[in-house]
């Protein structure tokens, strides 16, 4: 809807009545409580309202709103929130926020802030409430029971699991105060320090990472047992290799590669020497196509050197197609890494509707040319029963097991893995 033609206060209402709802709905999803998400959805209305002479972007009203209602909301959080206490040791919330400290898309400049708040913000919502009461409040256990109407038992319960994921989370994201890389960030690298083609500086970071994080530890540790197993194709022909793990937030993490003979590598490196290592545009040196509900995080060469890359519409529907922009080297046996997220609506790992603690796990891949392919999929090392219904073999990594196929393949064939397990 445009409001070109309102331009006075006396035409605001129209703005109240055609945008109450969604911003409230998008406070809510901020605050995480219905009565301060309308107070502070008022006040929001109010802000604009005084300041509405001096709005001057018609046509991106409720993106204004929407700054108004961020900063708003976050003012709130840090009058309300000023400190959480874990285990003796504090965390100053207000330390991390100012006014001058408010960007203009309404983000909070130190993201440290926003990641605390998101933390908390992922506790189930039976958890999330006696947490903030608890640890944000500092409300004894006697106060909170009665105003949530919960026995003594059930809040101490809540509070201690609440918190064990709460400090789980910020060991992810804290070492004594430093920041170092998230889970996601982490996710990039751990292919690549597995198999030790990773730069001394990435290296040195994934280290830091996982002394805090058992969950990449698994995985950089199980990556270590499975690559040597990954044997090489005869030279000549291209080797494909795709790794799949279920992550947290619901995503599948994909490592993805394919190494094939370049032999024109010495020229191609020529070429690369004499632009800065940019290949030119219009030229396809190396082309990756994938489905478009993929989201690409990073590309490695085989000494872990990152790739940068244009991603872009396919002309086929559904997906996208990748060419490398710019990169260090060519090498004569080339080395493409990939690493991706994806949903895990994609129907990689499921749970069975017909027994309790049966899960089912599968992938498929075409390549779309003649090669070697394997298929990885990780499941639980702790996994009993495993039933290959589609794969050559389970193998045995430590904190994850790898229903896997490994093949030949034309350019018209599929490989697939399907197995049960239980849990």
């Amino acid at each position: 809807m445009s409001y070109e033609n309102l331009n006075t206060k006396e035409n605001f209402e129209n703005i109240m009545r055609n945008y109450y709802s969604r911003l409230l709905s998008f406070v809510k999803n901020i605050v995480r409580n219905d009565a301060i998400a309308q107070d502070i959805t008022q006040e929001t209305f109010i802000s604009a309202y005084n300041s509405y002479d001096k709005y001057s972007e018609q046509g991106k009203v409720f993106a204004w709103l929407k700054i108004i209602a961020r900063n708003t909301a976050y003012r709130h959080m840090q009058k309300e929130s000023k400190h959480i206490c874990l285990s003796g040791s504090e965390i100053n919330l207000a330390g991390y926020i100012s006014d001058d400290a408010l960007l203009e898309d309404g983000y909070i400049a130190d993201e440290g802030y926003r990641y605390i708040l998101g933390v908390i913000n992922k506790l189930p919502e039976h958890q999330r409430a006696v947490f903030y009461y608890r640890y944000v409040n500092g409300m004894p256990v006697s106060e909170i029971a009665a105003k949530l109407n919960l026995p003594h038992g059930s809040v101490k319960s809540k509070a201690h699991y609440g918190l064990v994921k709460v400090k789980l989370e910020l060991k992810n994201y804290l070492i004594e105060g430093e920041y170092i890389m998230n889970c996601q960030k982490a996710y990039e690298y751990l292919y690549q320090y597995a198999k030790d083609a990773i730069l001394a500086e990435d290296k040195s970071n994934v280290e830091q990472h996982l002394a805090a994080c058992n969950k990449c530890k698994d995985i950089a540790e199980s990556l270590k047992k499975l690559i040597p197993q990954i044997k090489p194709a005869p030279e000549g022909m291209m080797r494909h290799y795709s790794i799949t793990f279920q992550v947290d937030d619901g995503m599948i993490l994909v490592y993805f590669g394919m190494m094939t003979h370049v032999h024109d590598y010495k020229k191609l490196n020529d070429r690369l020497a004499a632009t800065g290592g940019v290949i030119p545009e219009g030229e396809v040196w190396f082309h990756i196509g994938f489905g478009s509900e993929i989201k690409h995080l990073a590309e490695f060469d085989n000494e872990g050197n990152r790739v940068e890359v244009d991603i872009y519409d396919s002309d086929l529907k559904n997906h996208m197609s990748m060419r490398y922009t710019k990169m260090k080297k060519v090498f004569e046996y080339h080395q493409a890494n990939s690493v991706s997220l994806l949903e895990a609506t994609c129907g990689d790992y499921t749970k069975s509707h017909d027994a309790p603690n049966l899960f089912i796990a599968k992938t498929r891949n075409n390549l779309g040319q003649n090669a070697r392919s394997g298929l990885y999929i990780a499941i639980p090392g702790k996994a009993k029963n495993v039933r290959m219904k589609q794969g050559v073999d389970v193998l045995h990594c430590g904190a994850f097991q790898f229903a896997y196929d490994d093949r030949y393949v034309t350019e018209n064939q599929y490989v697939s893995i399907e197995c049960t397990y239980n849990l």
